[in-house]
């Protein structure tokens, strides 16, 4: 757990040198519960129980979030400096970088979907 600690602080030390605030990082570790919550809900719907390829899945699942969230807020804080309001900025962001948002997201799950899916070489994993 300390290190699990350790490694969170580094990461949001981290992103506050790249985005020179306290709140833009913070913003991009909320996504992480509230993905996990996510995917703590796919495994009860579905059945399955978690295991160490769900854990491994979950933390895919952290590391395309929080990249996806760094893209979208960094998009957004550039363009708050352009002049734009908080709302129209993130309209506007959401409008413009969907589609890479996704094409990244969509890219990391199909490239995961058979350790998923459990065919293939190292399936016996779990």
């Amino acid at each position: 757990i300390k290190m699990i600690a350790l490694a969170i602080a580094f990461i949001y030390l981290i992103m506050v040198a790249q985005f020179q605030s306290l709140l833009s990082p913070f913003i991009v570790m909320f996504t992480i519960p509230l993905a996990f919550t996510g995917g703590l809900l796919a495994l009860i719907i579905t059945g399955q129980e978690l295991s160490v390829i769900s854990m491994l899945g979950f933390l895919v699942l952290a590391g395309v979030v929080v990249n996806n969230g760094i893209v979208f807020v960094d998009y957004v804080n550039q363009l708050r400096i352009s002049g734009l309001n908080k709302k129209e900025a993130l309209i506007e962001a959401g409008r413009t970088r969907m589609r890479p948002i996704l094409m990244t997201a969509l890219t990391t799950i199909l490239a995961m979907s058979p350790m998923a899916l459990g065919v293939g070489m190292g399936a016996e994993i779990s």
